[in-house]
């Protein structure tokens, strides 16, 4: 429908409304009064600005929404009486008043005033009445503006509403054979979609195709009414081999009207071609109307009031369990294996203290992030927490964004690969899927979905299948999956009900029977076999395309909803163009401020949700978890607080942040135990000696005990025939003392000691000891300065193991501090030093060349004087010419031997009896 010439059909106070509703500046009148033309220019132009459109289209009702959507949907124009069908139906609640001809008028005739809908009458159509055709429309430049979700897509007549003419005609006269064909590119779509849109009809002209282009149709509605153009060919040359299948499909496409390209790629083949989703729906449901209302053809959203039985949201706890599990790794010693992860049985048991509802996987996603972040760093056989981690929690914001922008880039935690982490895997998986388009294929139509509705998770997930084909090219190319390999089913539903959902983007809904253990964390086989179970198939289709899901038991299904937190960034990656970054101003809807919390006399800490990251981790520190939920509840007990007095905290530490922490005061029972613990800690223990001499002589272990020289050696004598020796016993100067007493004394090695489990032990004086920290501080910075790993990253866990826990006792700190700053700075010194060194070698020799170069290309003046020259007088003057014309000389001279030597040089410059010359033998 052309915009300009409806606004002409319509009157003045039409016009006047329209204007009002769209809020346009008014109509100059100049003096005079203004005629329909005048109105007419004045609203044209205005009425095809798309933000003027989206304005005036959120101030309709939402009933008058869903009513231009429907237009939309179906091409933009429907007679009265479909309309009537699809959008005023008869219910039992309200008969009357639905089937009221004065309601739908009324309806109409106000869209027409807002200047939305319009009447267009078609007297010359044909079999049309004497009164004509009522139809009612959007005009073609609202059309543009009015953007549908994917699965109001691809009806007949929104697919027609993009065909010439000249297409429409060769599609009606090949479907309406005898019957008297329409003049107008709007009347030829009616036609072609009243006649396929009937039952009737339509079964008619399917069983008038010839038997190629039926068998077409046959495998498209076997794969849902879509598949890939190359994908069809092969399956009609191996089904069919005397069909000419590229033939058979062109001409589908171009006069039957059941079959359309829904996309538009140069290469032909790898467009899709799709069977209208009207005309699927009537043929696959046996032939019968296609009169649904618009929330009908919504398969995706239920309504409003639906609940599930069950809802999971994780919200932002994944950042309280980041927290807890980082703390447990470092508190607990857990075993670091061979290929840098953590094993099952520990992620098990971490596990255990997270939040409700999570699988095992849950624990290995945050145990892949902590490592690959260096939040945890190799110790040793096990981890420990790095400065890098505390540093972060103190901006909760931006450690979420880091977790997410992390995921969305990262392809070494891959959802197709079903333990998820790749990286840390005993053997890596490979011919994996490209997990990043996949990730931005299903935020982009989570985008577009409604936030406030409850969507069927299993129908959203199909509804992507044929758009990740598109993709990622050839994923459907393989015949069968190898090992590691899920369909693409599996692999939506994994990012879906575990990643989105870990990251709180989306809360899942769970069914009677659904099993939050299974979804997505469940390989092809075992959904097959579920599936057979439950359905009593056999059919078992290994390909990745064209079994679009699997046989879906009862325990996998779902529905999900867009949470606030998930809304906040679905928004801003559309508005950073599909792209999230981790210091983009997303406005997050969490907090994380709070300061405070709750201590009982019980000696439970109870921790609201919102409680600041920092503050949570310190608190976790010295307390244990008992139970996570909305609130945590944490419990401070005797080896709780040991482990806190481990790490370097003191009694009247933690005092002080209880008592800042906690505006009501800490219990007695609290502070009883925490001064308890500090006074008991220390009760035993280890140190270490300095050595032991051990002898069989007991005589001779009594006189050394009485001996003035070693009893400031000895620390304690054991068993009558041990001596301890002080930890800062010389061990070489003991064994002079021994041997001046005429002893002959067997030593061991004096820094280093060898244990019976393998290892070894360093005995360092405190500046030594500094200096090795010292160097492994420079290393690391050499290694971030040239930004190569040159210890192939085994400096850093070496450095953790050295590092002592608590540095004020030695008091190291310093020392490694000053020795590394002075370090790093002799070795700029000496690489630009180096450096300089060569770029003057460089540069002289380019500059030498040149010269040489420059000589060579031009003439020499001859040397008019003695040549050779055998005097002082003729041999300067040579010189001189030789340093003006930057030539060679041949100096032959006699040495201390009286032997003759020849050289060539080229004089540089003549300093009285010296001259300065290269000389290319030299």
């Amino acid at each position: 429908m052309k915009l300009k010439s409806l606004l002409r059909n319509l009157p003045l106070a039409d016009l006047e409304a329209i204007q009002a509703f769209w809020q346009f500046p008014p109509l100059p009148t100049k003096d005079r009064t203004p005629t329909v033309d005048d109105w007419v220019e004045h609203l044209y132009h205005r009425l095809q600005n798309p933000a003027s459109f989206q304005g005036a289209f959120n101030r309709l009702t939402d009933f008058q929404r869903e009513l231009c959507q429907t237009l939309a949907i179906h091409g933009g124009s429907l007679d009265v009486s479909e309309i009537r069908r699809r959008s005023f139906p008869k219910t039992k609640k309200n008969s009357v008043e639905d089937t009221n001809p004065r309601v739908l008028k009324d309806e109409l005739a106000e869209m027409a005033r807002r200047g939305f809908i319009f009447e267009d009458k078609w007297t010359d159509y044909p079999e049309a009445s004497s009164r004509g055709l009522r139809i009612y429309g959007l005009p073609e430049c609202f059309l543009r503006c009015i953007e549908l979700p994917h699965f109001w897509k691809y009806y007949l007549g929104n697919l027609l509403h993009d065909y010439s003419a000249e297409q429409l005609g060769k599609i009606v006269a090949q479907v309406l054979k005898g019957i008297p064909l329409a003049t107008k590119r709007e009347q030829l779509m009616y036609q072609i979609r009243e006649t396929l849109t009937d039952p009737v009809k339509l079964r008619t002209c399917v069983d008038m195709l010839p038997g190629d282009q039926r068998e077409i149709l046959f495998l498209l509605l076997q794969r849902r009414g879509v598949c890939q153009y190359r994908e069809l060919v092969s399956l009609l040359q191996t089904r069919r081999s005397e069909i000419a299948p590229t033939d058979a499909v062109e001409n589908l496409l171009a006069s039957s009207g059941m079959l359309f390209l829904e996309t538009h790629n140069s290469v032909r083949h790898e467009n899709l071609l799709r069977i209208p989703r009207d005309l699927y729906y009537i043929i696959s449901n046996h032939f019968v109307a296609d009169n649904r209302c618009l929330r009908d053809l919504d398969a995706l959203s239920r309504t409003q009031d639906f609940q599930p039985r069950a809802i999971l949201d994780n919200g932002i706890s994944i950042l309280r369990d980041l927290v807890i599990f980082v703390s447990y790794a470092a508190r607990h010693g857990v075993r670091r294996l061979t290929g840098g992860g953590i094993g099952k049985n520990d992620l098990k048991k971490a596990l255990a203290r997270l939040s409700a509802n999570k699988t095992l996987k849950y624990a290995q996603f945050l145990a892949y992030f902590a490592i690959w972040k260096k939040f945890l760093v190799p110790a040793g056989d096990s981890f420990a927490v790095s400065a890098e981690f505390e540093h972060r929690l103190l901006d909760s914001r931006a450690l979420y964004l880091d977790i997410l922008t992390s995921w969305f880039e990262c392809s070494e935690w891959n959802e197709e690969y079903i333990d998820g982490d790749c990286l840390h895997a005993d053997v890596r998986p490979s011919n994996l899927i490209a997990i990043h388009e996949t990730r931005r294929l299903v935020l982009e139509n989570l985008g577009k979905i409604p936030f406030d509705s409850w969507i069927e998770g299993p129908r959203f997930i199909e509804s992507l299948l044929v758009q990740m084909e598109m993709r990622i090219p050839r994923r459907g190319a393989r015949e069968r999956l190898e090992k590691q390999n899920r369909i693409n089913y599996l692999v939506v539903e994994s990012v879906l009900c575990e990643t989105l959902h870990w990251l709180g983007i989306v809360a899942v809904g769970l069914h009677e029977k659904t099993d939050m253990m299974l979804l997505g964390n469940r390989s092809f086989e075992e959904s097959a076999v579920a599936g057979n179970g439950t359905n009593n198939n056999d059919r078992v289709d290994h390909h990745f395309n064209f079994n679009p899901r699997p046989l879906l038991p009862d325990a996998c299904k779902f529905h999900f909803q867009i949470t606030g937190l998930g809304r906040s960034l679905l928004v801003a990656l559309q508005e950073h163009h599909g792209i999230f970054a981790s210091d983009a101003p997303v406005a997050l809807p969490f907090r994380d401020d709070m300061i405070h919390f709750t201590i009982l006399p019980n000696l439970d800490v109870v921790a609201p949700p919102d409680l600041n990251l920092a503050r949570f981790h310190k608190l976790r520190r010295f307390a244990i978890i008992r139970h996570i939920d909305v609130m945590s509840i944490l419990g401070i007990t005797r080896d709780s607080l040991r482990s806190g007095l481990d790490a370097g905290l003191t009694g009247e530490e933690i005092l002080t942040f209880l008592q800042e922490s906690c505006p009501s005061g800490i219990p007695d029972t609290v502070r009883h135990l925490i001064r308890e613990c500090t006074a008991r800690y220390g009760e035993v223990t280890l140190a270490h000696a300095g050595g032991y001499i051990r002898t069989e002589d007991p005589t001779l272990l009594e006189n050394l005990k009485n001996n003035k020289t070693f009893a400031s050696f000895i620390k304690e004598v054991v068993g009558g025939n041990t001596a301890i020796l002080q930890h800062n016993a010389d061990l070489q100067h003991v064994a002079r003392e021994l041997q001046k007493m005429g002893l002959l004394p067997v030593r061991d090695s004096e820094n280093v000691h060898a244990t019976s489990d393998g290892r070894i032990q360093f005995s360092l004086k405190r500046e030594d000891f500094g200096l090795l920290l010292a160097l492994l501080e420079t290393l690391l910075s050499l290694e971030k300065t040239l930004g190569a790993p040159i210890t192939e990253d085994m400096a850093l866990p070496l450095m953790h193991v050295l590092r002592p826990a608590q540095q004020a006792h030695l008091n190291v700190g310093n020392l490694i501090s000053v020795l590394s700053k002075r370090f790093e700075k002799n070795l700029e010194a000496a690489l630009e030093k180096k450096v300089n060194t060569a770029a003057g070698k460089y540069r002289k020799q380019m500059r030498d060349l040149m010269a040489q170069r420059s000589t060579n290309s031009r003439r020499h003046s001859a040397y008019a004087d003695a040549n050779p020259a055998t005097d002082e007088q003729d041999i300067r003057k040579l010189l001189h010419f030789a340093i003006e014309q930057e030539t060679e000389v041949e100096l032959r001279y006699m040495n201390s031997s009286q032997e003759e030597i020849v050289e060539r040089v080229r004089p540089e410059s003549l300093n009285g009896e010296k001259i300065h010359a290269f000389s290319e033998e030299a």
